[in-house]
């Protein structure tokens, strides 16, 4: 199809791009990379945006799969990895941070999110990367629970039709390309 419309790159979506890696029908990702690169940009954003200390811990919901071993290897600092999948104990839980500033990002599956509520404390600052965003009933126990929450929209950009939702005026992940001056955007959730 890319070639039909004689275009020079093509991008999937969601998971596509990790199930089609493992079986080796493809043997480049594209966007991972620019993924992992912007969930990182955003970070850093959501830090200064929330007064953190630029080396606040960051815990890494989803740390062990497709991208989030890219985003784990990208960041400094005191990064922490959490994985429903390839952790089958509960002690991979950083229970050491409870009270301190810390960044969660979430980049695991949907709905994952909602299993981890209960461990959260005020403060806590959540970055969700997972399509779709959190639920309404999920960003209302975040903000019963003192954490700020902040999806991440994609980067800066226009398509056409308008993506909608959270999704609204940016362009996702998946189908952004690595350039110079690339910018994370965010909305506030809570």
């Amino acid at each position: 199809i890319r070639k039909l419309f004689f275009a020079n790159r093509k991008s999937f979506a969601g998971i596509l791009p990790g199930i089609l890696f493992a079986k080796r029908i493809i043997r480049e990702t594209p966007e991972a990379e620019v993924t992992a690169t912007v969930v990182c940009q955003a970070v850093q954003k959501v830090k200064k945006l929330e007064g953190l200390d630029p080396k606040a811990p960051v815990i890494v919901l989803g740390g062990k799969g497709f991208i989030g071993r890219r985003v784990v290897s990208m960041l400094s600092g005191d990064v922490y990895t959490v994985d429903i999948v390839h952790d089958n104990n509960q002690n991979a839980w950083p229970n050491h941070l409870y009270g301190e500033k810390v960044v969660l990002v979430n980049i695991s599956l949907k709905f994952v999110l909602d299993d981890y509520v209960s461990r959260l404390w005020p403060g806590l600052v959540v970055l969700n990367e997972v399509y779709p965003e959190p639920t309404p009933a999920t960003v209302e126990k975040l903000a019963s629970r003192g954490c700020s929450c902040y999806h991440v929209v994609g980067v800066s950009g226009r398509a056409v039709p308008y993506f909608p939702s959270a999704y609204q005026g940016g362009i996702p992940c998946c189908a952004a390309w690595l350039s110079e001056g690339i910018e994370s955007l965010l909305l506030k959730l809570t």
